[in-house]
């Protein structure tokens, strides 16, 4: 087996590693706004507003970085043809942050259900808010983020080539 040939699944390789990006970022980012401050220094919405707009803010680096790696790869086949992949790419990494959440909620509020009531579940309100987010927000930015990495592979080229 050839140890530098492209993975079987790089749409969902790419994927998964533009979300990984995102995720690094926005807990970098959360962790640097959030040292030694207090929960009055935010506002009403408090830390969980600033988080989710934290979220939001940082959604276009899952696209980049997803695009980027799908172009790099594609480029390393030297195939010369442009597939629709890239956009099975792109689908998997809007869908994999939303797949991952729901469940997670879904066990947390099954678990107040039959706990103490000492965890805090979200509310319905809160979560159409966050529906409405990503669809609004999230969406747009992660496929401008798709695009951008799209170009900059393209005009960049390969680097791995360049070498």
């Amino acid at each position: 087996a050839d140890a530098f040939a492209p993975p079987n699944r790089v749409e969902l390789l790419s994927a998964l590693l533009g979300n990984g990006w995102h995720l690094l970022v926005f807990c970098s980012l959360m962790i640097l706004c959030f040292h030694n401050t207090s929960p009055l220094e935010f506002g009403p919405s408090g830390r969980t507003g600033w988080t989710i707009w934290g979220y939001v803010a940082t959604s276009g680096i899952a696209g980049f970085c997803s695009a980027y790696y799908y172009q790099q790869q594609q480029a390393r086949t030297k195939s010369g043809t442009e597939s629709d992949r890239w956009k099975m790419a792109a689908l998997f990494t809007l869908l994999i942050p939303p797949f991952v959440v729901v469940p997670v909620l879904s066990a947390i509020a099954l678990a107040s259900l039959h706990g103490a009531n000492s965890i805090d579940v979200i509310s319905k309100e809160g979560a159409f808010r966050l529906f409405i987010f990503w669809i609004f927000a999230v969406v747009p930015l992660n496929l401008l983020g798709v695009t951008l990495g799209r170009l900059h592979q393209g005009k960049c080229g390969n680097v791995i080539e360049e070498f």
